[in-house]
């Protein structure tokens, strides 16, 4: 069986990612060019040491093009490998989920792990709407807040593309920066 098989056969990851904490927005600045604040260039490091720490690399990078989500990225992922492919897609910038889902449905079926960077509130509903079951705590945790910096890890089992159906993952982990922080070690 090919490696490319294989990694179907396992079924899919989808990474959620809402940017980290933006400068406040300015009367009459454009929001798309929103930097990150001192706090929130901490945590998009915080949040990329425990994407590795928990080896959820992902193949592939879906990524708003707003400033904010592109400097959250950077900061995540500082050394990415050579074959992680990043799209920057203006459509992703306060997309709802539905627009999210048929963007997603459009990924390389040989993708088997999937980083999306982007915006409340369309990130954190798409997760809720994907979500079927969940880790403990996790998805009324999800319900709660999903704040920024926040990460969703979803996991789709049975998931031969990215079309995927409402209800149909199961949510791996919900981390946010706060919880990092406070975790010891």
């Amino acid at each position: 069986m090919s490696a490319a098989r294989q990694r179907e056969a396992r079924g899919r990851r989808l990474l959620l990612l809402r940017h980290a904490k933006a400068t406040p927005p300015e009367p009459d600045a454009d929001d798309h060019e929103r930097a990150l604040s001192a706090r929130g260039r901490r945590d998009a490091a915080r949040i990329g040491e425990a994407l590795r720490r928990r080896g959820l690399a992902p193949e592939e990078v879906l990524c708003s093009s707003a400033l904010r989500t592109r400097e959250t990225l950077e900061l995540a992922l500082p050394r990415p490998g050579r074959r992680l492919a990043v799209i920057v897609d203006r459509s992703l910038y306060l997309a709802d989920p539905e627009a999210l889902l048929l963007r997603i449905a459009l990924v390389r079926r040989t993708v088997a792990s999937l980083l999306v960077v982007g915006h409340a509130p369309g990130l954190g509903l798409l997760a809720l709407l994907l979500a079927r079951d969940g880790r403990e705590g996790a998805i009324a945790r999800m319900q709660e807040k999903f704040p920024t910096g926040a990460l969703a890890a979803l996991r789709f089992p049975a998931a031969s593309s990215w079309d995927l159906a409402p209800r149909s993952g199961f949510l791996d982990a919900f981390l946010t920066p706060r919880e990092l922080a406070a975790a010891p070690g």
